[in-house]
């Protein structure tokens, strides 16, 4: 399931960040939280590799939970 981390997260953090590579599943994690009823998730979506150099905030927590092989 697309988000399904993010929607763990959400229930007990105040806001959620997730980033998403690809459009499609930023479109299925977005729809999968509208249906759960979580609003305090932001999706960003794009390579997290790239994304996360340009983002200028802070985070408790960084679950990196794809590709594993890059590692």
């Amino acid at each position: 399931m697309h988000g399904h981390s993010s929607l763990w997260f959400s229930l007990f953090a105040e806001n959620v960040t997730t980033l998403e590579a690809s459009e499609s599943s930023a479109k299925i994690a977005k729809e999968n939280f509208k249906r759960a009823g979580a609003n305090n998730i932001e999706i960003i979506q794009g390579d997290a590799k790239e994304t996360l150099k340009k983002l200028n905030k802070k985070f408790d927590i960084i679950l990196i939970d794809a590709k594993k092989s890059e590692y």
